[in-house]
């Protein structure tokens, strides 16, 4: 008989409180147990992080050696700030066309169903 783990504290309706709660039982064979948690997958990214980088070394050129390190974080902030509020308001303006697109076409089919009738 391998080796066989009771974990109580593994059973769906208890969560995971400590490494303690878990007790091994040891079988008479030296087979090695493993266990494993199913942890679901996140995705991650560098791209805003490389985004920010980017952005750093635009601000810090030779011109701004002198800069504060203070003024240079409140530099990247606005820069931030502006870049969001931009996007923000180029997303209000493409939904804006997108609507008004769409009512001149059912404009149109009303004008065409009209004149068929």
């Amino acid at each position: 008989m391998p080796l066989q783990l009771d974990a109580p504290a593994l059973n769906p309706d208890r969560s995971l409180k400590n490494a303690e709660e878990m007790e091994w039982v040891h079988s008479p064979t030296s087979e090695p147990a493993s266990l494993t948690l199913k942890i679901p997958a996140r995705n991650s990214s560098s791209v805003p992080c490389e985004r920010a980088f980017s952005d750093a070394g635009l601000t810090d050129t030779k011109r701004r050696a002198r800069l504060l390190p203070a003024n240079f974080g409140d530099i990247q902030i606005v820069k931030n700030k502006y870049k969001k509020e931009r996007r923000h308001h180029e997303a209000e303006m493409e939904a804006k066309d997108a609507a008004r697109r769409q009512r001149w076409l059912d404009d149109a089919v009303d004008e065409v169903q009209l004149g068929a009738k």
